[in-house]
C-alpha cells in the first residue's frame, strides 16, 4: 500500500501529505510508493509518521534518528516536536546521542543516565503565557533537580525558526521568573506562531497559537 494511503485514515489528502512532510518525506514521488521501495532512512521517517499517526496519547522510542544524519535528524525532531503538541501526545525517546536534534525537539524534560546508575533531571516548563498587544508574558519555571544556565526565550517566526530575544543566566530548581517577549512580526489569523523557552542544557519549552 503506498505511503500516502497508510496516513490517511480519517484524513484529507492535504492532512496526510503535511503530516509526511512534518517528518522529512517531502518528495511527491515517495507518496505513491510503498514501504519495500524507499531507503533505510525513508524507512526510519515513515516510521515516525506512522506513530504520529497513531492516534496514541503516549508516543515511544527508542534510538531515536539514530540512523538519520545530523542535517535529517534535526529535520524529524522539529517535525515531531510540532505534531506532538498539535496532537496533544506526550513523547518518550531514548537516544545514545541527542546533539544532532536536540535544539530541534526541545523536550521539556532530559534525563540523563551515567555509570552506576546516576541520574540527572533537566526540566522547564512555560508555566503562565499570555499576549498583550505585541508582548508575550511568560512565567518560566525549572522543575529540574540541577541548575539551568544559559536560558533564552523568544518567538517562532512563520518559517519555524526561533528568535531567541531575552536570557536568564542562571534558573535554580523550582524557581519562577516572569519574562516579557518583543514579538517583532505580525500575527496575522490561521499563520502558526509561538513563544519559546531553551536552555543550555537542551531542554525548553513553547507554547502555540494561531
Amino acid at each position: 500500500m503506498p505511503l500516502i494511503d497508510q496516513v490517511k485514515q480519517g484524513k484529507d489528502i492535504k492532512e496526510a501529505v503535511e503530516l509526511l512532510n512534518s517528518v522529512g518525506l517531502t518528495e511527491a514521488h515517495l507518496y505513491v510508493k510503498t514501504p519495500y521501495k524507499i531507503s533505510n532512512g525513508q524507512k526510519y521517517r515513515f516510521a515516525v509518521a506512522k506513530l504520529c499517526d497513531s492516534g496514541k496519547p503516549i508516543w515511544v522510542a527508542d534510538e531515536f534518528a539514530s540512523t538519520l544524519n545530523p542535517e535529517m535528524a534535526a529535520i524529524v525532531a522539529k517535525g515531531l516536536r510540532k505534531l506532538a503538541f498539535r496532537y496533544g501526545a506526550t513523547v518518550i525517546l531514548a537516544a545514545p546521542h541527542v546533539d544532532y536534534f536536540v535544539d530541534s525537539l526541545l523536550p521539556n524534560k532530559i534525563v540523563k543516565l551515567r555509570w552506576g546508575m546516576q541520574a540527572s533531571l533537566y526540566s522547564i516548563k512555560i508555566s503562565s503565557f499570555q499576549l498583550k498587544n505585541k508582548d508575550a508574558i511568560l512565567n518560566i519555571t525549572s522543575n529540574g533537580d540541577l541548575t539551568l544556565k544559559g536560558v533564552e526565550t523568544g518567538f517562532i517566526e512563520q518559517n519555524g525558526m526561533f528568535r531567541l530575544e531575552s536570557h536568564t543566566e542562571k534558573l535554580a530548581p523550582k524557581q519562577t521568573v516572569l519574562v516579557k517577549v518583543k514579538l517583532k512580526v505580525e500575527l496575522p489569523d490561521g499563520d502558526f506562531y509561538g513563544v519559546v523557552v531553551k536552555s543550555r542544557e537542551g531542554v525548553g519549552d513553547v507554547v502555540y497559537w494561531g
